[in-house]
C-alpha cells in the first residue's frame, strides 16, 4: 500500500471528505541531511517538481555537491500519481507524447517511450458526446462529429494571419528571439486577449460552436477570456505544428502506464545514487545574498533551519514568489509579474461512477462549474473512471468544500451515481496558489525576459516561464535542464570551446596589426566575425587595478553604473572609480578593445528603425554580460543603455553627473558627433567595418537611437529633449537610495560614502578637457587609418605572392618536356 501524503482530498458517501492521498511520490525518511548545516553546497535547488528533479539529477551526475529542499513531503510538484485500489489517477500534468523533446528524452532515458497507454477505454470511437449550450437543445452526436465542430472554431479563432500562426509564431520556442518575426510584431499581438479574437469571428460560428469555442478557451486557460492571452492560444497551436489535426495526439491520448510518479521517483533515485543530498517538508521563507554576489546564498526555512548554497536554483511557481522574503530585493519588473502573477485557477475532479454506458462518453456544458468530462478507462472492480475540469469559479465553487455542490456540478454534464471523488486544488493549495501557468494579455512580451534571467547567484527555473511549452511538463523539464547547465558551468568555471578557425585567424592576423592592437583586440576582431555572440571576458589589462582584493575576484555582474553621457566627466569618473578599486570599463580610452560589434547589435536591438539596422532581438543579462559582464563600472558608451541595464542588473547601484545642457551640447557637438558624422564620414566607417572596426557603425547607430534620429541635423533638433527625456527617466525609475547625484567639484567625500570606501590619499581626477580630448580623437583615428592601410598592404603582398608562386609553379613544376 503507497503511503498517504498530506496532499488532496478524497470523498466517500460514508467518510465524506478526507485530506491526503496515497501515492508513492512520498520519499521516506523525508531528510538525508543532519541537524548541523555548516555544509556550503556548490547547488541548493528549492522545489522537487520536474525542474527541480531534473536540476538535481543534472547537477549530481556532473559530481556536484546539491541539497534538495521541498515544502511537500513528496515528489512531482504540480505533477504526481495518486494509487486506489490498483487504479492510477493523474493529479495534475497527466499526458505525454513524442513531441516534446525534454521530456521524450527523459521517457528514453528511463525507458517508458514505449511503455504508454492511450486515454479513455479501447475502442472510443464506439462511444459518443453529448454537448450542452446554453439556448440550444441538448443532444448526442458522436466523438467525431463532436471533434470537427471543435476544430472548426479552433482553426477560425487562431487563424490570426491566414496561415495559422506560422507568420507570426514560427518557432514557438523563440517566441520573441526568431529570425523571421520582429519582437515588435509579436508584442502588437500579444496585447489581445482572447475576448478580443472571439468578438472578431464570433457571428461566423454557430450557437453550438461558440459554446463549444469558449468552454475550450476557459478549459485551457483556467481563466475568463478577457484575461486570456490570444497569443498564449496562438502559440500553443504553433507547438501542435501549426494543425489542429495534433490536437488529440499531442495534448490528450497518451499516458505514461507506470504513472507520472514512476518517471519523478527514476530521476529523484538516479540523483539520490549519485549523492543527493534532501530535505522534504522543509518550505523556504527567505533567499538572502550579498549585495555585491560575493560569497554563498543563505536561505532560511520556515522552521528556522538555514543552508548555504554557491548558487541556488529556485523552481517556486510565479504565484507562490511573493511569500518569498528576497534580499537584495527582487527587481522592480520581476516584483511587478510576481504581483499580478497567472490566471490559471481551472478545477480538475476525478470521479468514480458505476454508470457502466459512460465508459466510451465525453461531455461538454457551457456554462457550468464542471464545463469537460470525460471517460478515462474502467477501474478493476468495473466502475468507470471520470475525469471533469472547469474554469476558475473561485469564488462560489471550492470543490472540497461541499461535496453535494461537486457531484451536483457532475450530474449536470451527465446523471451519474459518483461512488467517490478525488481531487487536488492546486489553487488553494499554499504551494502552487494555480494550476498550470497561464498568462495574461501583453505580460508574455514584458516580463518574460525578466522572470528568466537571474537574480545574482539566484537562477529561476520553472514551467511557468519556460521559452516553449509553457505551463506543460516539458517545460519544468526545460527550465531545470536550462539552469542546471549554468550553475554548472559558472561554479566550474567552464567555458565553450574555442573556435578553432578562429584561433588560427587570429594569429595570421595578429601579424597584420600593430603592436599595440593587442591580442584580446584581435581576437575581439575574429570573434565579430566568426561567433557574434561571445567574447572574451577578461578586462584590458591596463584598466584592471593593479593592487587590492578585486584582482582575484570573480566578475559577478555590473555593481556601478555610471549614469552620465559623453563629455560629462567619464573620463575623471572612471578614473576615480579605478583608484578605489573597481574594475572600470571607459570605451574612448581604448578603442581598439571594445566589442564594438556587440554594442552595434545592441543599438539595433534597441532601436530597430535607425537607419541601417539589422533585425535583432533586444538584449537580455547574458548579452550584457558579454559585452560588460567582467567589470565593476560602465561609463561613456554604455550611457544609451542606462535603462536597459537597470533592469538586467537590478543590483547595481547608479552615479549620475549631469552637466548643464548648454556647456555640454556645445562640447558634445564638437568633440563627439564631429568625429561621427563630418563630411566624408560615412565612407571611412565603410571601409574601416570591412577590416572588422565597427566603432564608427555602432556610435552612429547609438546616437540616432538614443536621440531619436535619422540624420545629424535630427540629432541637433531632438538633442534637448533626449537629454531631459534620459535624466527624468533616470530619476523617475531609479530610487533614490540606489542614486547618488555627484558634482565632479565635489571630489571624494560625496562618492566614498555612497560606495562605502575610504578617501583615497590623492586628487580627485579632473582629466579629458576638451583639448585632451581632441588630441586622443585624432590619435585614435590615426591608429585606425593606420591599422586598415597596413592590412591592405599586407593582403597586397599576399595576393602578389600567392600569384607569383602560381607563376612559379606552373612555369617550373608542371611544363612538359
Amino acid at each position: 500500500m503507497a503511503a498517504k501524503s498530506r496532499d488532496g482530498h478524497v470523498w466517500t458517501p460514508v467518510g465524506g471528505f478526507t485530506t491526503g492521498i496515497e501515492t508513492d511520490a512520498v520519499i521516506s525518511p523525508q531528510t538525508s541531511i543532519s541537524t548541523s548545516h555548516n555544509n556550503v553546497y556548490d547547488v541548493v535547488v528549492i522545489g522537487a517538481g520536474y525542474a527541480g528533479l531534473a536540476a538535481v539529477r543534472d547537477l549530481c551526475n556532473q559530481k556536484q555537491s546539491v541539497l534538495l529542499l521541498e515544502a511537500r513531503d513528496r515528489i512531482g510538484g504540480r505533477t504526481y500519481t495518486a494509487k486506489k485500489d490498483d487504479f492510477l489517477y493523474e493529479m495534475g500534468g497527466t499526458w505525454v507524447t513524442h513531441h516534446m523533446g525534454y521530456l521524450f528524452r527523459e521517457m528514453v532515458r528511463y525507458g517508458m517511450d514505449r511503455d504508454l497507454i492511450t486515454t479513455g477505454s479501447p475502442n472510443m470511437e464506439k462511444g459518443f458526446y453529448t454537448i450542452n449550450v446554453a439556448g440550444v437543445n441538448p443532444r448526442k452526436l458522436s466523438h467525431e462529429e463532436a471533434g470537427a465542430m471543435q476544430a472548426k472554431a479552433w482553426d477560425m479563432f487562431v487563424n490570426v494571419d491566414g496561415q495559422y500562426g506560422r507568420t507570426i509564431c514560427p518557432l514557438p520556442h523563440a517566441q520573441l528571439d526568431n529570425p523571421i518575426v520582429p519582437r515588435s510584431t509579436v508584442e502588437q499581438w500579444d496585447k489581445v486577449s482572447c475576448q478580443d479574437r472571439f468578438e472578431e469571428i464570433k457571428h461566423k460560428l454557430t450557437s453550438e460552436e461558440q459554446g463549444l469555442l469558449v468552454s475550450l478557451l476557459l478549459h485551457i486557460s483556467g481563466g475568463n477570456l478577457e484575461d486570456s492571452s490570444l497569443w498564449d492560444m496562438v502559440r500553443s497551436h504553433a507547438l501542435l505544428m501549426h494543425s489542429s489535426d495534433n490536437f488529440t495526439d499531442v495534448w490528450l491520448r497518451y499516458k505514461l502506464r507506470d504513472g507520472q510518479t514512476e518517471l519523478a521517483k527514476r530521476m529523484f533515485q538516479e540523483a539520490k545514487n549519485d549523492g543527493l543530498n534532501f530535505a522534504f517538508s522543509t518550505p523556504v521563507a527567505s533567499i538572502k545574498q550579498s549585495a555585491s554576489g560575493d560569497g554563498p546564498v543563505t536561505i532560511r526555512t520556515v522552521n528556522n533551519q538555514t543552508f548555504r548554497g554557491r548558487k541556488v536554483i529556485s523552481t517556486i511557481p510565479l504565484n507562490v514568489l511573493k511569500d518569498i522574503q528576497f534580499s537584495p530585493p527582487l527587481s522592480q519588473r520581476r516584483q511587478e509579474a510576481i504581483n499580478i502573477g497567472h490566471i490559471n485557477h481551472m478545477t480538475k475532479v476525478h470521479a468514480d461512477v458505476s454508470n457502466k454506458e459512460l465508459e466510451r462518453w465525453n461531455r461538454m456544458r457551457f456554462p457550468g462549474h464542471l464545463m469537460y468530462g470525460y471517460a478515462d478507462g474502467a477501474l478493476p472492480n468495473g466502475d468507470v473512471h471520470i475525469v471533469a475540469f472547469g474554469k476558475d469559479d473561485r469564488e462560489t465553487f471550492i470543490p472540497e468544500n461541499d461535496a453535494n455542490k461537486t457531484i451536483d456540478a457532475l450530474n449536470d454534464l451527465h446523471p451519474m451515481h459518483v461512488k467517490r471523488l478525488l481531487l487536488h486544488n492546486w489553487s488553494t493549495d499554499p504551494y502552487s496558489k494555480g494550476g498550470p501557468a497561464w498568462w495574461r494579455p501583453g505580460y508574455m512580451s514584458k516580463y518574460q525576459d525578466e522572470l528568466q534571467s537571474r537574480h545574482g547567484n539566484i537562477l529561476f527555473a520553472s514551467a511557468d516561464w519556460a521559452h516553449g511549452w509553457r505551463a506543460a511538463i516539458d517545460g519544468a523539464l526545460e527550465q531545470g535542464t536550462l539552469n542546471a547547465r549554468t550553475a554548472f558551468q559558472e561554479n566550474n568555471n567552464v567555458r565553450p570551446k574555442d573556435n578553432i578557425v578562429g584561433n588560427l585567424l587570429t594569429r595570421a592576423l595578429s601579424m597584420c596589426v600593430p603592436h599595440s592592437y593587442d591580442d584580446i583586440a584581435v581576437t575581439r576582431l575574429i570573434r565579430g566575425e566568426f561567433d557574434r555572440t561571445k567574447v572574451p571576458q577578461h578586462p584590458v589589462p591596463h584598466m584592471m587595478p593593479s593592487t587590492g582584493d578585486h584582482e582575484s575576484k570573480p566578475a559577478g555582474g555590473i555593481k556601478i553604473i555610471n549614469a552620465s553621457l559623453f563629455r560629462m566627466g567619464t573620463k575623471s569618473m572612471a578614473e576615480a572609480y579605478t583608484i578605489l578599486g573597481y574594475r572600470t570599463h571607459h570605451a574612448i580610452d581604448d578603442p581598439f578593445t571594445v566589442p564594438w560589434h556587440l554594442i552595434e547589435e545592441a543599438a539595433e536591438g534597441k532601436w530597430p528603425d535607425v537607419p541601417g539596422a539589422r533585425p535583432r532581438r533586444p538584449y537580455t543579462r547574458s548579452d550584457w554580460d558579454a559585452i560588460w559582464g567582467s567589470y565593476d563600472v560602465v561609463t561613456d558608451v554604455a550611457s544609451p543603455f542606462t535603462m536597459d541595464l537597470a533592469q538586467a542588473y537590478p543590483d547595481a547601484i547608479f552615479v549620475v553627473v549631469q552637466r548643464d545642457f548648454d556647456s555640454w551640447w556645445s562640447s558634445f557637438e564638437s568633440e563627439v558627433l564631429g568625429w561621427c558624422f563630418f563630411r566624408g564620414a560615412q565612407p571611412l566607417v565603410a571601409i574601416f567595418s570591412i577590416f572588422g572596426l565597427r566603432s564608427g557603425n555602432a556610435l552612429r547607430k547609438c546616437f540616432l537611437g538614443f536621440f531619436n534620429a535619422k540624420s545629424l541635423e535630427d540629432i541637433k533638433s531632438n538633442a534637448r529633449e533626449a537629454y531631459d527625456r534620459y535624466f527624468n527617466d533616470v530619476r523617475r525609475l531609479i530610487p533614490e537610495e540606489r542614486r547618488l547625484e555627484h558634482k565632479l567639484e565635489a571630489g571624494w567625500a560625496p562618492l566614498c560614502a555612497f560606495l562605502g570606501k575610504e578617501i583615497p590619499d590623492v586628487p580627485f581626477p579632473r582629466l579629458n578637457d576638451r583639448a585632451a580630448h581632441t588630441a586622443h580623437s585624432r590619435a585614435n583615428f590615426r591608429n585606425s587609418l593606420s591599422l586598415v592601410v597596413r592590412n591592405v598592404l599586407y593582403w597586397m603582398v599576399g595576393v602578389f605572392f600567392v600569384g607569383y608562386l602560381a607563376w612559379y609553379l606552373q612555369g617550373h613544376l608542371f611544363s612538359r618536356d
